[in-house]
């Protein structure tokens, strides 16, 4: 089937809006929306591959319109948006990507349209969808699309009329020594009430009194309103050994509200403690997760013994090989 044959048949039989005309030929020409695609092969009697280019649009092209297959959901757009940017106003953030759900009636409508004239040329109404409401947000607010890990991931539910938003961790990277003998890496809750508190804890909940991640992540947490902390640790030391080797970690800050940290600023806070201390500060990705737990890293380790009696040369000599 010709184009002018396949816009005839398309426009014979069902109504349709611009945008699920222009959508059969989304692949035809560039720089075009789909609705303008739909307004220029309504207006030429014999249609070519040609004729979708951005200086043949018409004056009256508009987006919208009532339409058999989307049902007007293309004249919502602007609802659309205002439901998905009041979903992320509360959160600090720099990226988004946005998912949609269309309507289940106008996705099979579609795919009754794809049936009976192929889908060749075509892009799904969904993709269609997500680009034009993302182009608003990005308008509406300082976000901007990020398609490897955003920062908030709102997925647009046009059948129940609703946002379900992901919030993604704010991870931070860096190294620690431990100067203490007496604190664990991290939380180390008490092995008989496993954190509720008891008497063998005084109440408490832990074994330690503090860890390693505890007099890290406070002042993360403070910043960022985060609503939990994950401490993600390059290997583990004994409690009673100190580590002065730079331990890289990972600290997962689980749905902040602020992204926007000073890193030098926190690592000072930080290393104020007489316990711990950070260096190289900075933001991570998830897969610096897994490689810093999977690195193997080469290890020395020195002692203090004290003998019952002095140790002879020999002696030192057996050790020492």
């Amino acid at each position: 089937m010709n184009l002018t044959a396949k816009r005839d048949a398309l426009t014979e039989e069902r109504e349709l809006c611009d945008h699920c005309l222009g959508r059969q030929f989304a692949q035809l020409g560039h720089g075009l929306e789909n609705y303008e695609r739909g307004a220029i092969a309504r207006q030429n009697n014999e249609l070519s591959q040609g004729d979708f280019d951005p200086g043949r649009v018409p004056e009256s092209a508009e987006p919208g319109g009532t339409c058999d297959v989307c049902q007007g959901v293309f004249e919502e757009l602007d609802h659309w948006t205002e439901l998905v940017v009041s979903s992320m106003e509360r959160y600090g953030a720099n990226t988004f990507l946005l998912g949609i759900r269309p309507p289940s009636e106008a996705v099979e409508a579609e795919e009754q349209l794809w049936e009976s004239y192929g889908a060749m040329d075509a892009e799904t109404m969904k993709t269609e969808l997500s680009r034009l409401i993302g182009k608003r947000i990005e308008n509406r607010t300082n976000l901007t699309v990020e398609f490897k890990r955003p920062d908030l991931n709102p997925v647009l539910d046009m059948n129940h009329d609703r946002v379900e938003l992901q919030v993604n961790s704010l991870l931070i990277y860096g190294q620690y020594n431990k100067h203490s003998r007496e604190i664990p890496q991290t939380v180390w809750h008490c092995r008989k009430c496993r954190g509720d508190g008891c008497e063998q804890c005084d109440w408490t909940g832990k074994n330690y009194p503090t860890s390693v991640q505890e007099e890290i992540q406070p002042p993360f947490m403070r910043e960022t309103e985060a609503i939990e902390a994950k401490f993600h640790g390059g290997g583990r030391e004994d409690v009673d050994a100190r580590c002065l080797g730079k331990r890289e970690f990972v600290l997962e800050l689980v749905e902040p509200l602020h992204r926007d940290l000073d890193l030098e600023e926190l690592q000072e806070e930080v290393n104020q403690s007489d316990k711990v201390e950070v260096f190289g500060l900075r933001p991570a990705d998830k897969d610096e997760i897994e490689e810093i737990k999977e690195k193997h890293a080469d290890k020395t380790y020195r002692a203090y013994v004290e003998t019952g009696e002095p140790p002879e040369d020999l002696e030192l000599e057996k050790l020492r090989s």
